[in-house]
């Protein structure tokens, strides 16, 4: 027993000696991703959600004013941000439409202002192509809601005018008409208010700025991961034949570094939390409350991320790419977590296969640790996923102490 406990010391040392190598390659790693990053937000930022739609405008030639009012609707800031308007004639505005050049085509009748003017509904149509793409989807579904906003302030101003006809109103029928007229123009100028605000994260119930700790625990836990790799160097004949004889068998040696690894995580987890919690407390004036609970919690997430470790570097060993491939496989991990691109930009396939990784588990266990609250079904994941890394990853370090 005192030989396994010295081998376990000896685990433990050569554990806490990755430690120094952690800060200074995380240092450096946060810099490049801090510079990447940045590029990103700086491209994502200056283009736009949709790319402008062209809509071709058939004006009869001889109606100026209708022409005119469509340029100062087509100058308009939430326009001219999505639509470029031309104005071609109606035959060559339906050959562009059907050959995708145009996205709709607007048709306006003779006299349109003046009707406007004079309070006469005049049908406009609009040409929209069959198979839309998705801006022009987008569009035609604005052209819709357009279209219904309209059809309920005509319906006000009917009813309100039947209504006038069998009871007498305290206003004259043009004032109710223009007040009308003015309570749906305020509404369709202030479009904010019609919608209904809501915020959708990728784990559900908490903010974007907790969404984004969440992740970046992750990305320090897996970036961390790496420096365990030089604890999978092969071992010679002889070491193994005198562990063996000490009785330090493959499933033992998986539960020491394991251990081991989950142990240095949790050291490294909790110094960053406590370390955040003193530093937001000063920014905001306050005292830095730390919670037993969450530390505690730290090293069951800890344990889970270890046996994953122990799993992928048992199969790497000493490969000399055993670095990179790792990395590799932490890059795909947080970027089909939603971590660094919103996972809506991805295929459905790519959605899918997010939701059974394990890091999807992690995110829920962390963020019911330190937001919410820890689900037991999320619990049980989390211990079944430990046990099937550790013993996988035990049954490879057999599989290689046998040769």
């Amino acid at each position: 027993m005192k030989r396994i406990f010295a081998y376990l010391r000896i685990e433990l040392k050569k554990g806490i000696r990755v430690i120094p190598f952690f800060i200074q390659s995380f240092l450096v790693t946060t810099v490049v991703l801090g510079l990447a990053l940045a590029l990103i937000c700086h491209f994502m930022l200056q283009s736009q959600t949709f790319v402008k739609m062209n809509i071709g405008v058939v004006v009869p030639d001889q109606e100026t004013n209708t022409r005119m009012a469509m340029k100062l609707v087509s100058a308009m800031d939430s326009v001219d941000s999505i639509c470029n308007f031309s104005y071609p004639d109606e035959e060559t505005a339906r050959e562009e439409l059907a050959d995708g050049k145009l996205a709709a085509v607007i048709l306006l009748t003779e006299d349109f202002y003046d009707d406007v003017n004079d309070g006469v509904n005049t049908p406009v149509d609009i040409l929209l192509a069959p198979d839309s793409p998705f801006d022009e989807a987008v569009f035609t579904e604005l052209v819709r809601a357009g279209v219904s906003m309209l059809q309920t302030a005509q319906a006000a101003v009917y009813a309100v005018d039947e209504a006038a006809g069998e009871y007498r109103l305290s206003m004259s029928k043009s004032d109710m008409e223009y007040e009308l007229s003015y309570l749906y123009l305020s509404y369709a100028f202030a479009r904010n208010s019609t919608f209904a605000e809501q915020e959708e994260t990728p784990l559900g119930a908490v903010s974007l700025g907790e969404f984004y700790i969440v992740c970046g625990a992750e990305v320090l836990s897996l970036v961390f991961g790496v420096c365990f790799l030089s604890l999978y160097r092969s071992e010679s004949r002889d070491f193994m034949r005198c562990l063996r004889r000490i009785g330090v068998n493959a499933p033992l040696q998986s539960v020491m570094r394991i251990f081991v690894m989950a142990l240095d995580l949790w050291l490294v987890l909790t110094g960053c939390y406590v370390a955040f919690n003193i530093v937001y407390a000063k920014m905001i004036g306050s005292v830095a409350m730390i919670f037993p609970r969450q530390i505690a919690g730290f090293f069951f997430y800890a344990l889970a991320l270890a046996a994953f470790f122990h799993f992928v570097f048992a199969l790497l060993g000493d490969s000399e790419n055993g670095g990179l491939i790792y990395l590799l496989i932490a890059v795909f991990l947080i970027i089909c977590a939603g971590g660094l691109f919103p996972m809506a930009a991805f295929p459905g396939w790519m959605q899918k296969l997010s939701g059974v990784l394990p890091l999807a588990w992690w995110q829920k266990y962390l963020t019911g640790l330190l937001w919410t609250k820890v689900e037991i079904k999320t619990m049980l994941v989390l211990i079944f996923g430990s046990i099937f890394f550790g013993g996988a990853g035990a049954f490879v370090l057999y599989e290689k102490t046998k040769r």
